[in-house]
């Protein structure tokens, strides 16, 4: 794990609106009782798919959008809408460190990332320390037999990143239905 990152010059590819069609949102949203208040978190953001995307769903939440690239920062910055509104809050992170104050977030979220983390363990725990106590987490990364993202060799499987939650600390910890192309695991922070 952690050999294989995505290649930032394809940048392009992580604004494709076909993407959001891998995940579905109004599932996740359900799942987690999301409200439209919330304060949100999504760890590896890339261009802020996914992020915009859920505060479209949540009119009133605001979202950080973490990424360790500078050049997925400045995209954002540049380009969305959200950005400008406030709503979208666009902030540089290292590897397995936020400068996020603790017990910040509602739902903290990474889709498509678990499989490149270098250190997994320690990204949870710090997933934990800036979500609140009954903060949600959601992983959503590339099942082994989907037929697009990365090569099948840099793929993991549920039960690693279960046991990366664990071991930092989440419960509740499930796997849910909300793709046909992601494992989807949710975790509460107690």
């Amino acid at each position: 794990m952690g050999k294989h990152k995505f290649d930032i010059r394809h940048i392009d590819i992580l604004n494709d609106p076909k993407r959001l069609e891998i995940l579905d949102l109004n599932t996740v949203c359900s799942h987690f009782h999301l409200q439209k208040d919330m304060t949100l978190i999504d760890i590896g953001t890339g261009t802020g798919l996914f992020a915009e995307a859920f505060l479209k769903l949540l009119p009133e939440a605001c979202c950080y959008a973490l990424d360790i690239r500078h050049e997925a920062i400045d995209w954002i910055r540049n380009s969305r809408e959200t950005y400008k509104t406030g709503r979208l809050i666009p902030l540089l992170m290292d590897e397995a460190k936020t400068s996020l104050e603790d017990n910040i977030a509602d739902f903290l979220f990474m889709i498509t990332l678990h499989h490149e983390l270098e250190e997994p363990v320690e990204l949870m725990k710090e997933c934990r320390r800036i979500l609140k106590p009954d903060g949600k987490l959601l992983i959503a990364d590339w099942t082994k037999d989907a037929t697009d993202g990365p090569p099948r060799q840099h793929r993991i499987e549920p039960s690693m990143a279960i046991s990366h939650l664990e071991t930092a600390g989440f419960k509740d910890i499930a796997m849910f239905d909300a793709s046909k192309s992601l494992f989807c695991i949710g975790a509460t922070n107690l």
